[in-house]
């Protein structure tokens, strides 16, 4: 497997964007992400090369980003993510990530890209525009969400919330890819997830009961899901989105990743029941995508409040459940 770069321009500090930088890759430069072939087998058995990451603020037309026109040699790239992003501050609010806030983020990805499957006159436009002086580049075109506090927590939910206000990313897909974005939270109180953030899972009754998604076949595999960046007592003078405040500035009981409903201890008895009980359905709360990443940061701890709060990925559906390098690998 390889590494990765990431190449940033213009990224806010203290809830400003720099509106005059440019992420500029010139031609002659040249990133090289390959991986060297297995001695025993000419292909790499996670077959992931390397990954370049992009990040430029959207223009505030929201019709273009602050990345030049790619001059640069990329080589042995598994997929090259372009992440225009696009600041959400909620300082002076309650900081709640509310139905309203994420409608907006839908709204404002659809006209930066165009809606899912769609391919409109400003996502050919900007994808001419980037790769002109190199027509042969295959760039993953992705909507960038960044939501800021500034000055107290980020929350998703309530403590009498019920499902219906968890945070399903799975139908937020743009262009005619149907390519999946990239989220960044940083407050410089808490993360409070009183509700799930999840994506790469959809189709069941309940999130909780919905099956991996399968592999949408225009997107590399390890391009399918949102990406999470989240950063709890975030230092706000840092252009780093993992930059954290020390201990001693930061606020009593705060700088925190708090995930779950805390409703103190309960037994579910019987796996049958364990099925079928409200226990699952209103405790269910996970930080969790299919293929994408999630970086964490916490200025204090992470708290997992209940019994089924959890974080993690989760991959795609494969195509052929008995194929990984040639067929009959796996007996079915």
């Amino acid at each position: 497997k390889g590494g990765s770069v990431t190449l940033e321009a213009g990224i806010q500090t203290n809830g400003a964007i720099n509106t005059s930088a440019i992420l500029d890759l010139q031609s002659g430069s040249i990133i090289d992400l390959s991986v060297a072939a297995n001695q025993s087998n000419s292909q790499s058995l996670g077959k992931f090369t390397g990954t370049l990451h992009l990040r430029a603020p959207r223009t505030a037309s929201n019709n273009d980003l602050q990345i030049a026109a790619i001059g640069s040699t990329i080589t042995g790239a598994s997929h090259i993510i372009v992440e225009g992003v696009k600041l959400y501050d909620l300082t002076g609010t309650s900081g709640t990530i509310t139905s309203t806030v994420q409608n907006q983020i839908r709204s404002d990805s659809n006209a930066y890209l165009g809606s899912n499957g769609a391919t409109t006159s400003g996502y050919t436009a900007l994808k001419n525009r980037l790769t002109s002086l190199n027509p042969s580049l295959d760039l993953v075109l992705a909507p960038g969400v960044e939501i800021i506090n500034r000055n107290g927590s980020l929350i998703l939910g309530s403590t009498s919330s019920t499902s219906s206000s968890d945070w399903d990313l799975s139908s937020f897909r743009f262009g005619p890819q149907g390519a999946a974005g990239i989220l960044t939270l940083r407050a410089s109180g808490n993360l409070t997830f009183h509700n799930a953030l999840s994506d790469g899972f959809s189709g069941g009754t309940n999130l909780w009961l919905s099956p991996l998604m399968a592999n949408n076949g225009l997107l590399p595999t390890n391009a399918q899901s949102w990406s999470y960046r989240l950063t709890a007592g975030s230092d706000f003078s840092a252009a780093n989105f993992r930059e954290t405040l020390a201990l001693d500035r930061l606020a009593a009981n705060t700088g925190m990743l708090e995930l779950g409903k805390n409703l103190g201890s309960a037994t579910v008895t019987g796996g049958a029941n364990a099925l079928t009980s409200t226990l699952v359905a209103n405790n269910f709360q996970v930080i969790r995508t299919g293929s994408g990443n999630i970086d964490i940061n916490a200025a204090d701890s992470v708290r997992l409040l209940n019994q089924f709060s959890t974080i993690y990925t989760a991959g795609t559906q494969v195509a052929d459940p008995t194929k990984v390098l040639a067929a009959g690998d796996f007996i079915v």
